[in-house]
């Protein structure tokens, strides 16, 4: 997990939802196929209750990872949510 990953997490946990979606998109731009990065950025998302767009970034952190049972699980939630 990178700086700019930890800076989300720091971030989300202080409830500055939109700094750390920014946060877990530098994360992205740096390392693209950083399944924790898309997975908590889908996380942050939810938080928002924009479930399409964290729906599309857990799909990612999915499709880099099969066997991330964080985003496997996140992604049950969301389609609930939609639902």
């Amino acid at each position: 997990m990178g700086a700019w990953s930890n800076r989300g997490v720091s971030l989300r946990r202080l409830k500055k939802y939109e700094e750390a979606i920014a946060a877990y998109d530098k994360a992205i731009e740096i390392e693209l196929n950083s399944s924790f990065a898309w997975n908590n950025r889908g996380g942050v998302l939810m938080e928002l209750e924009r479930y399409q767009d964290a729906l599309e970034s857990v799909e990612k952190a999915i499709q880099i990872d099969p066997n991330n049972a964080n985003a496997q699980r996140r992604y049950q939630t969301i389609l609930e949510k939609l639902n």
